[in-house]
């Protein structure tokens, strides 16, 4: 009849609702997309700032390590001569 519509679920399956019960499902789909997109953006932000830290903190290791190894070649240096 006119007032029932299918809907496309997935999986291979497809339902058929009354026209008002379609438009609250898909409204709450669309309601819990939009908060699971917003969930994601600010994971996604969080993830940036690890990785910054990250890049920061190697950054600090590999300078540390080129430092020791100058003075490492600076003593090697004083005690040869």
């Amino acid at each position: 009849s006119g007032r029932q519509v299918c809907l496309w679920l997935g999986a291979n399956v497809m339902l058929e609702y009354g026209r008002e019960e379609a438009i609250e499902l898909l409204e709450r789909n669309l309601a819990e997309a939009k908060k699971t997109l917003q969930e994601l953006h600010e994971d996604q932000a969080l993830l940036r700032d690890q990785i910054t830290t990250t890049e920061v903190n190697m950054a600090r290791v590999f300078n540390w390590d080129v430092k020791e190894r100058r003075k490492a070649k600076a003593a090697e240096a004083s005690e040869a001569q």
